[in-house]
Order: structure tokens, then sequence, then C-alpha cells
């Protein structure tokens, strides 16, 4: 029966069994029995478009009613097929998800001619983009086929009329490729961007072509030559590896990247070279062993092991440079490790057990978050600020991290991390030095509040703080105590 399926599907069920590739296959000939006769604007059949979500979602570890729901996902906006009909046919989880992805869908967007990022335009979408999101709550499975549905979209977006092309390719980076990320689903993210930027930003990509173009000629003599050198040194320490890979920076994050650095030549991790071993252990003795054949760079050994980031990511990472000056980034990370980087949820998501993910449902209780904001001004600030701005992460003292908006000072530090220390801070310290309260905070910066009971808030930190979390927290401490007009 697996022959019997498209072979771009077929081809990522081989480690299912027998039951769910029957399902699979029950899904596919309804969704192309429902699709019969129906073209995508490429020219091609469209069953093609979910079975192709369907392999995106096969291929990174989804359980089969994710599978099955992505074959489905297109069945109720364009035929005539009801939630009733897939819920007699694949059950109510089915029935939910694709119902799910469906609402996503059928939310629609006017006035697409005009900037995407106008904050005008923005605030009169807002609530399109609060139904995006909260679609999500009942199951992450409706966000994350509606993420592989827009990956294959904008593989084909040459075939959009023209008018549309740049609107959808700047929702795909604003939008779709942020949330991705939000989720730990780095490679999609890295996918979503590249696809989009030439349509989003096409004189900046020209431009930015240009200047990358020589830079990306030596990547490949790079890693050619690197990885041999790797290999022969974890053989000499007797460490096992899982896999050695390298790749070239994302176009899309060099891109933002060099806007923020201005010289190509401060961009250190253009080439990366990722070491995949079976243990923790493993991964900081290839650290130790690395850096006896490649010097480190100083400043440039991040442990995201010890310290994970928000969304769970953990590897090690080091700056190196070789004899001839080359310098490239090496990440060391588990099997593990690497799943949940690259797919994020999907790596380890076990549906069938509430709450067994917790970086899934600390974004379910963000999303949640943005249904209690009432007001539309905090809530496009908020959206923005939590899902779709650039991050950075702060250490605590205690070496916890805490990811805030690019810009943040130390008050949003502080009010992040509870209300009475934003409302009794008298002081920072920044990596071990007195510093104002207006400081801009940078990755990696080691944060320590200072309190003092009888420290308050005054009217000067609204000009402070940058997030509107801390703003609201001051503003209504200021009412409380009279001293706000």
């Amino acid at each position: 029966m697996i022959n019997d399926l498209p072979f771009e599907l077929s081809d990522e069920l081989r480690s299912f069994s027998a039951d769910d590739v029957t399902e699979i296959f029950k899904a596919y000939c309804f969704a192309a029995k429902k699709h019969k006769g129906q073209k995508r604007k490429s020219g091609q059949d469209y069953i093609i478009h979910p079975v192709l979500v369907a392999s995106y979602l096969a291929k990174n570890g989804f359980d089969k009613d994710a599978i099955i729901a992505g074959l489905l996902h297109d069945t109720i906006e364009d035929t005539k097929t009801t939630p009733k009909e897939i819920m007699n046919k694949f059950g109510p989880v089915v029935a939910n998800i694709a119902e799910g992805v469906t609402k996503i869908s059928s939310i629609k967007i006017r006035n697409k001619a005009e900037v995407f990022s106008d904050d005008e335009l923005f605030l009169a979408k807002v609530d399109n983009y609060r139904k995006i999101l909260l679609a999500s709550i009942s199951d992450l499975r409706v966000i994350i086929i509606k993420l592989y549905d827009r990956l294959h979209n904008i593989e084909t977006i040459e075939f959009l009329p023209k008018s549309k092309q740049k609107f959808y390719a700047r929702e795909t980076i604003e939008i779709f490729a942020p949330i991705a990320e939000r989720l730990g689903m780095g490679s999609l993210k890295g996918k979503l961007e590249d696809l989009a930027f030439p349509y989003a930003y096409p004189e900046e990509y020209k431009k930015f072509i240009k200047i990358v173009d020589s830079v990306y000629k030596n990547p490949h003599e790079t890693i050619e030559h690197i990885i041999p050198r790797v290999k022969d040194i974890l053989r000499k320490y007797d460490i096992p590896y899982l896999a050695i890979s390298g790749r070239a920076k994302h176009h899309y994050s060099l891109f933002k990247k060099l806007e923020y650095k201005k010289d190509i030549a401060l961009i250190f991790d253009i080439v990366a070279l990722r070491i995949i071993v079976k243990t923790e252990e493993d991964c900081y003795k290839t650290l130790g062993s690395i850096h006896s054949i490649f010097k480190p760079l100083p400043g440039r050994i991040f442990d995201y092991i010890a310290r994970p980031k928000q969304s769970g990511y953990q590897s090690l990472h080091t700056t190196t440079r070789d004899e001839t000056g080359n310098v490239f980034e090496i990440q060391i990370r588990t099997d593990e490790m690497h799943q949940h980087a690259e797919f994020g949820p999907a790596a380890h998501w076990n549906y069938k057990e509430e709450g067994n993910n917790k970086k899934a449902a600390e974004w379910l209780n963000e999303l949640k978050k943005i249904d209690l904001t009432q007001n539309n001004h905090d809530l496009i600030n908020t959206i923005k600020e939590e899902f779709f701005s650039n991050q950075i992460f702060i250490y605590t003292p205690k070496g916890e991290i805490i990811d805030l908006p690019f810009g943040s000072t130390p008050l949003d530090f502080a009010y992040r991390i509870h209300s009475d220390v934003g409302d009794h801070c008298k002081g920072v310290k920044i990596n071990g030095q007195m510093k104002p309260l207006d400081t801009i905070l940078e990755t990696e910066d080691i944060v320590q509040i200072l309190i003092d009971k009888r420290a308050h808030p005054r009217r000067d930190w609204l000009e402070i703080a940058k997030t509107t979390s801390a703003k609201t927290k001051i503003r209504n401490y200021l009412k409380e105590t009279e001293d706000y007009v």
C-alpha cells in the first residue's frame, strides 16, 4: 500500500507501522478525490500541495494524525468537505486540526498592496493575527501545518501575480518565520526567509548579493578543508561522532546581521561546522579537542548546553580561526539536541500527554496572554515584541537565560523577572559593573538588579523602559499611587 502513495510521501513513511500507513493512504485517497480537477497556479494538480505538506510533516517527525491533517488541510476551505465528514472518517483529533488550519487560512487581509509593516496597517490587521496565533492554542500542530503550508507556497511564489508577491513574501518574513523561530524550528525559519527575501525586498536583495557573492564562493572550500581535520582529531581523542556537516549562513540572516554590524568582516558565522556526538560529555570533549587544532576567538565560546536558550536550544558554539586566517563557527551537540534545534516541538512533542513539552507549553501560555490583552495598541506592541522582534538573551547571576526584544534595558529585564523586582529596582550591575538604567542590553550580558524596598517607579521610567509589559506595570504603579497623569 505504501507504494501506492506518491513517492514524495511514501519515501518518508518507511518507519511507520502498517496500520498508520493504511490510515494515511485512506486520507490521501480522500483528499485526491476531493481535489480532483483542481489546479494550482503553477498548473500542477492541486493534490501535489497537500502531499508535499504531509511529506514535510512525516520527514520532520510528526505523528500519523498530523500527517493526515496535512493531507486534508485544504479540503474544508477548497472543497465541499465538512468538519463533520472528516470527524466521521478520521476522528475528532484530525478534524480539530484540519478545522484549525482552515480558520487560519480563511483570515483575509485587505489592502495587500500597502506596506505591510506600517504601524497603522498592522494595527488594522492585528485582530487577524491574533486569530492566526490563537488558532494553535488547542493543538500546536495547527500552526505547524500552517508553517509547512506556507513553506510550499513560498517555494512556488513565482506563480503568484506580481502584485501579490511582495506582500506575500513580507508576510512570510514578518509573521511566519518568527513563529517558526519562536517554536525552535530554526531550519524552517531559515528556509522561509531565504525563499521570501528576493520578493520581499528585491532592491536590497540585489545589493546584498553583490556584496556577499565573493564570500559565498569560499565557504564550500573552507568546509571541505575543515571536515577531514576535525575527523582526524576526533579519532585521535577516541571521540565517536554521528555526523559532521557544514553550511553557509542563510542569506536573509546574514543580511539582517550585516545591517547591524555594517562590516561583513565582523560577522564570524558565515561558515559553520556542525558536529553531532553521542553524549553531552562528548560535546565538551569535542570542544577541547577542536581548540587543540583551531585557535578560538576571545569571547566567542558560548555554552548553550548548561544554559539553554528560551526556545530550549542546546549546543556548544565556538568561533575559531585556522592557520590561513579563515574564521568559522563550530556547533557541537548531541543528536537529541540537534533534533530539537532543527524541528522544535516536532522533535519530542507527545500530543497524548498534556504539557509533555515544556517549551511548547510556554508558547501556548504566551498565546493566552495575547488573548487577554484587550487594548489594541498594547496588543500590537506585545505581538511585535514577544513574537516578531529580534530577541536578545540575557543571563541572570544564577545563569538562567531571559529573552527580551532587541533594544531592551535593565528595567525591562527587572520587570520580566517579577513586578516586585521592577518596582523596587534601585540600580543595576551589568557584567559586574554598575551601569545606568537606560543602558541598552546585549546578548550574553549578565545582569544583576539591585533592590531596595524604598525604591519605586518614577515617571521617567516610562521613557527608559522599552517593552509594553514593563511600561504597563510602571503605569499601573503610578496610577495606584496617584503619581501619574
